[in-house]
């Protein structure tokens, strides 16, 4: 994705509510999704994703800990326009979507149409999980968004998704790992503090895997029954 192209954006390091602003103004903008991250494989004009690097990372740190499963009720949070998606619908059985930006789940929608596998688009506020109370998902996973939430929107969403996972289910978030970082708008959430709340929320770790210097993968799992 593209760094922040103005100085107010920067304020969402610290405020909230900000954040859920800049977020959603930023990555709730069809044109934006066409013409500067060509729907998510570029990154403005600084580079560009290789489609199988996207494979690799999904093969590497995620298919380890699925227990060679293909059967999987997967949640996915914050889809964008479908990037990590498509990794996902390769384990899965039922596949639920959850953005705070009705536009990225209108591409996904378009993208996945012709796909036989059961998928349900759900619109938050960027916090929230409450409409999806209910369900229990094998897999949780996040690619590439978190890193640019907040650590109190965060740290909630960590305790409602240890409420969503069913026992022995996986937890995949991928978010920034050592605090605020721009370029490249990185809030202050650090490997530290996603530690902290997989065990604060009863989850038990399973992982912490750096992509770069920057971004960290946390893996969790629920406990067996």
């Amino acid at each position: 994705m593209s760094t922040p192209d103005n100085n107010d954006f920067l304020q969402q390091f610290h405020d909230k509510q900000k954040n859920l602003e800049g977020n959603r103004e930023r990555w709730g903008n069809l044109d934006k999704w066409k013409n500067i991250d060509k729907f998510g494989y570029q990154w403005g004009n600084n580079g560009s994703t290789d489609y199988s690097l996207i494979a690799i990372r999904a093969d590497n740190s995620l298919r380890p800990f699925l227990n060679g499963r293909y059967d999987l009720k997967i949640l996915e949070i914050s889809p964008g326009a479908g990037r990590f998606t498509a990794e996902l619908i390769r384990y899965a059985k039922a596949l639920d979507l959850l953005d705070m930006n009705q536009v990225c789940l209108d591409i996904c929608t378009q993208r996945f149409q012709y796909y036989t596998l059961p998928i349900r688009y759900f619109l938050n506020d960027g916090e929230d999980c409450s409409m999806l109370k209910g369900n229990e998902y094998d897999l949780i996973a996040s690619y590439d968004s978190m890193v640019h939430v907040h650590p109190t929107i965060l740290e909630n969403y960590f305790r409602q998704w240890s409420e969503l996972l069913a026992p022995g289910g996986i937890l995949f978030i991928d978010h920034s790992g050592k605090g605020i970082k721009s370029p490249g708008f990185r809030t202050a959430v650090t490997a530290e503090m996603a530690k902290s709340w997989v065990e604060n929320f009863g989850l038990a770790l399973r992982a912490q895997i750096f992509r770069n210097n920057h971004d960290c993968i946390t893996v969790a799992s629920r406990p067996e029954a």
